[in-house]
């Protein structure tokens, strides 16, 4: 089926993907990444474990993967070697995982399923007979997290042991195993080398911005399967709702592989997938499907098609597409003397407010997309207040118990937390949202930040299992009213934070206050990379991030620093907690 034109439309290249500097980015440092991985694993000779090549794709663009020389089983072999060799043998998806299934049952091994879940393990489980027979042995990995089916990565804080239960009888006068659990299990290190990650692209439900959703999948022939795949059922279980896909619910492939020939991956849906779906929309999917296949090294573009019959679209359906990476806004607001003000580099501009907000102002925020709508707390945070400054008019949002620094996003609601968890104001009718997070006994949110895409909320919270990361999709009503937060994702750190910040779409700065100490900052990403910025500040209190590294303010009691390659360097400024809009 064809709509309109442009031959050159239905096929994305790779230059035109660099148009998209965001994605280029995150897509140059997963492969450095993994670059710096296999020349480690080249250095040294591992004593244990299996042994990892990486075959790259040839001059054709076609698929390859990174194997692992895995040993099948051997004559005479034991139940429990049969079942410390399959477990061994997970890291190995080449063939279809071809080696863990020569250690099952001829009826077993086309039953097994590799892909429904993936164990990362930080050491390999032991192996011992169960009580219930000579046949029934029983591993038992210690589980640092999990992939799913999808990709989906779920973090776990506090890492608890797993039993998985294998069944074996002899076949041909061998052992093998007739029931095995599905899935794989993979030590940590290993599971570096042998997954890699790929950032899914959604939109937010206004189609302006693409929302990231990163995924894990095994490095091996039909990745590009599994990417679509997983993008075709939806969004994390942390963006349900949240988020947006062109692609109609539940939909699937025409035929069960998406094949990759010369660098081109070749996405046939059925035509009920586009039957009801206009020329913009069907852009949009073509871009969805050519943002999250650029990730994978053997896709060099890609040609969507209904029934392997190539679909096309006009030129101006693919005009103002939605932005890959929102930038967060280079606009400052501080205070000054307990007033408000608008900061620049030139000086400030006073907010011209008719009446004063009282004593004890602090944790100015601003509108994203706006210069005139404002927050801000008084009366030492247990008041909140939004003020309007093209009519130069306040409203009182709260008063009551502290609240932490307000956060407002591009609908005009301001968001903040105060003992009974997260709530979200709108800054024009005073309307409140209070947001359902299900968190234990004696929780405390210490900090909110809306991303600039509007669709997620990130959040430090402090409870039994200590200072957290965690990032939500905010799920809105049709007039982007929040409604609720999905469930949460939980976002590994090395620090114990409590003040979030957004740095890009992928990454957040995170960091924990101390007027007496050096603070540390971490810069955290969804990839699950982490760094410590250089030079810790001596007593820092207030941070604030813009885009780009000379936009990044601190502040202790000595005054106002900016962020330079070296570290901080201290600036002439008369306003303080100065507040990037957002």
């Amino acid at each position: 089926m064809t709509s309109s034109t442009s031959p050159n439309h239905s096929a994305h290249s790779a230059n035109q993907r660099a148009a998209s500097p965001s994605w280029r980015i995150v897509l140059m440092s997963v492969l450095a990444v993994v670059l710096a991985t296999v020349l480690a694993a080249c250095t040294s000779i591992p004593t244990s474990g299996p042994v990892g090549t990486y075959a790259p794709e040839d001059k054709d663009g076609n698929e390859h993967s990174y194997t692992f020389d895995v040993p099948g089983p051997s004559p005479g072999d034991s139940p429990e070697t049969i079942v410390r060799g399959f477990l061994a043998a997970g890291v190995s998806a080449q063939d279809d995982w071809a080696v863990a299934r020569s250690f099952l049952t001829a009826e077993r091994s086309p039953q097994w399923n590799p892909t429904k879940e993936v164990i990362v393990t930080d050491s390999t489980p032991s192996v011992n007979r169960s009580e219930e027979g000579q046949g029934t042995l029983v591993a038992k990995p210690r589980v640092l997290r999990t992939v799913d089916a999808y990709g989906v990565q779920n973090e776990n804080p506090n890492p608890q042991t797993r039993t998985l239960e294998f069944e074996l009888l002899k076949e041909n006068g061998e052992w093998r195993i007739s029931r095995a659990p599905d899935g794989v299990v993979v030590e940590s290190q290993m599971f570096q080398r042998a997954y890699e990650s790929v950032t899914l692209a959604f939109y937010n439900p206004q189609l302006t911005a693409v929302v990231p959703d990163v995924r894990w999948f095994a490095r091996r022939q039909g990745m590009a399967t599994a990417v679509v795949t997983a993008l075709l059922h939806g969004p994390a279980p942390y963006l349900e709702g949240s988020v947006s896909s062109a692609f109609p619910k539940d939909a699937g492939l025409a035929r069960p592989t998406v094949p990759v020939q010369d660098g081109l991956a070749q996405v046939d849906v059925p035509e009920e997938v586009v039957s009801s779906a206009d020329d913009r929309q069907r852009s949009l999917m073509m871009r969805q499907l050519d943002l999250s296949l650029s990730e994978v090294p053997s896709v060099q573009k890609v040609s969507m098609s209904v029934d392997q019959q190539e679909l096309k679209v006009s030129a101006d359906a693919e005009r103002n597409p939605p932005v890959v990476e929102p930038q967060v806004s280079d606009k400052l607001v501080g205070l000054q003397n307990d007033l408000l003000v608008r900061a620049n580099e030139s000086g400030n501009r006073l907010v011209d407010v008719q009446s004063t907000l009282g004593p004890g102002l602090s944790s100015p925020a601003m509108q994203p997309g706006s210069d005139v709508v404002y927050a801000v707390l008084a009366a030492q945070k247990t008041r909140l207040l939004s003020v309007d400054g093209s009519t130069g008019s306040y409203r009182e949002l709260q008063t009551g118990p502290v609240m932490t620094a307000p956060s407002m996003d591009g609908f005009g609601w301001v968001w903040t937390s105060d003992a009974d968890g997260v709530v979200a104001y709108d800054s024009a009718s005073g309307k409140s949202a209070r947001m359902d997070l299900d968190l234990k006994p004696n929780s405390t949110v210490t900090s909110v930040r809306v991303s600039p895409d509007g669709a997620r909320l990130a959040f430090t919270l402090t409870d039994a299992e200590g200072e957290r990361l965690l990032v939500s999709g905010i799920q809105r009503s049709k007039s982007d009213r929040p409604t609720g937060l999905a469930k949460p994702l939980k976002v590994k750190t090395t620090s114990k934070p409590t003040r979030v910040q957004w740095i890009g779409a992928s990454d957040l700065v995170v960091y924990k206050p101390d007027p007496k100490s050096r603070v540390d900052v971490e810069q955290v990403s969804l990839l699950g990379e982490t760094k410590m910025w250089r030079q810790p500040l001596l007593g820092m209190t207030h941070l604030t991030v813009g885009a780009g590294q000379d936009a990044v303010y601190a502040e202790n009691a000595d005054g106002v620093y900016q962020r330079t390659s070296n570290g901080w360097k201290q600036v002439r400024r008369d306003d303080h907690e100065l507040s990037y809009a957002g």
